[in-house]
């Protein structure tokens, strides 16, 4: 089909605009088809071209009706033009805006989107990344923030009241000796028995604190992967060392989470180094580009120009060799005034006098033609005058006519038709006469 001749130039092909958004064009037997793709190369429309039915849709989700128009090396749709150019593809809106699209291999445009993926996938990557180090500190704060409560609290005694006391010495002398006076009920008596009292009852008010603390510290040793433990048991087995070991230990850990911390913020300035690295080779890049389509737009200019000086200098010359029509070169003679009896004959050449009839008059008459005399003829009269041919065209340019040999007696003298007056072809640069 004719009409998909520019559809087989554009098959397989890629282009890509100035903003980086892409285009590619397919062709099968019975229609055509443009794609056109974002940055990184989701298809976000397609327009399709049916020859047969003379119409085609555009669209991804729903389609819309549009009017295709082929043409030699392009077509038009929905008011642009598209025209086919040497390594690109000339687009032309209703509004008379000009855009480029370079044509780029189909391996190229999957790179291109291929980068542009891993950027925006990376660039998720860094902002989850610092999203998780954001909470990762406000928790450690937290942490850090409830041990120091909960440290200064143990070491205040604010809960000995969750503990226990050891019995008073009075207890453990009545239950060494048996049926001693002092010796509560209820208990055996045999020696190594501990016997503990209670300590005095907490108020409502601090049990609550007290169990609201004792969950969140298990809470947050469960979150470390840890054994709980309660506020009374770490009571127990605190000792200064022990103490004093812990605080070294935090110590270490925030001398190690400081470093890790200087270490991610060194991961993600050279990673943003290299995207500012990248992002500058792509400006770079599309600079470059944009100066060769500037380039070779004019280069195509200035040969489009030689070519048209070209074209009309071959018109030119065309015209100049184009054989025109030349008047044969005619003598108008006079008749004689009595008494004389020589008429006045106005030819190309010159204006001659002589006896019409006689061998005077001949000679006049080849005199003005500028000829020999067997080269003249005589073609009647023709307003008042006789009438001879010459022989020869004289040049059609009023410009000629005081070069001798091109003269026109009949113009001159107002004479507007010569019977029996030839015609000769001959190119207008010729300056001579026409044979």
């Amino acid at each position: 089909n004719a009409s998909l001749r520019i559809f087989e130039k554009l098959a397989q092909r890629y282009f890509r605009s100035p903003d980086g958004r892409y285009k590619s064009f397919d062709q099968q037997d019975n229609y055509a088809a443009m794609r056109n793709y974002t940055r990184d190369g989701t298809v976000t429309e397609v327009c399709s071209y049916v020859p047969e039915k003379q119409s085609g849709t555009c669209g991804y989700s729903t389609n819309r009706n549009v009017v295709f128009g082929v043409e030699a090396n392009g077509f038009t749709l929905e008011g642009s033009r598209y025209r086919l150019e040497p390594g690109a593809l000339i687009i032309t809106d209703s509004a008379g805006v000009e855009k480029r699209w370079t044509e780029l291999s189909r391996g190229n445009a999957a790179l291109a989107w291929q980068d542009v993926k891993v950027e925006k996938e990376h660039r998720e990557a860094m902002r989850e990344y610092r999203r998780i180090q954001r909470e990762e500190a406000k928790r450690n704060a937290e942490s850090a923030a409830a041990w120091q409560a909960l440290a200064q609290n143990i070491l205040t005694g604010a809960y000995a009241n969750k503990s226990y006391q050891p019995a008073p010495q009075s207890v453990w002398a009545a239950r060494v000796a048996p049926g001693g006076v002092a010796q509560p009920s209820g208990y055996a008596q045999s020696m190594g028995v501990t016997h503990y009292t209670p300590a005095p009852q907490m108020t409502y008010a601090q049990r609550q604190q007290s169990d609201e603390l004792e969950r969140f510290k298990m809470r947050e040793q469960m979150y470390r992967g840890q054994a709980p433990t309660s506020f009374a048991e770490d009571a127990r087995i605190k000792t200064d060392a022990q103490i004093r070991e812990r605080n070294a230990l935090e110590a270490q850990r925030a001398r190690e989470q400081n470093l890790a911390n200087a270490q991610s913020d060194l991961d993600q300035q050279t990673q943003q180094d290299a995207i500012d690295r990248a992002d500058a080779d792509e400006a770079r890049r599309r600079a470059d580009e944009a100066a060769k389509a500037e380039r070779l737009r004019k280069e195509k200019l200035a040969a489009e120009e030689v070519a048209r000086k070209r074209r009309e200098a071959e018109a030119k010359e065309r015209a100049e060799n184009a054989p025109v029509e030349w008047k044969e070169g005619v003598v108008l003679c006079a008749p004689a005034k009595a008494p004389s009896r020589n008429s006045a004959c106005h030819g190309p050449l010159q204006t001659t006098y002589g006896t019409l009839g006689e061998q005077s008059g001949s000679t006049a008459v080849a005199q003005a033609c500028g000829v020999n005399q067997e080269n003249v003829r005589s073609i009647g009269q023709s307003g008042g005058y006789m009438s001879f041919g010459c022989g020869y065209g004289i040049h059609p340019s009023q410009t000629m006519r005081n070069v001798p040999l091109h003269g026109d007696p009949p113009a001159r003298l107002g004479v507007g038709y010569v019977d029996g007056r030839r015609s000769y072809w001959c190119p207008t640069k010729q300056t001579n006469v026409c044979r």
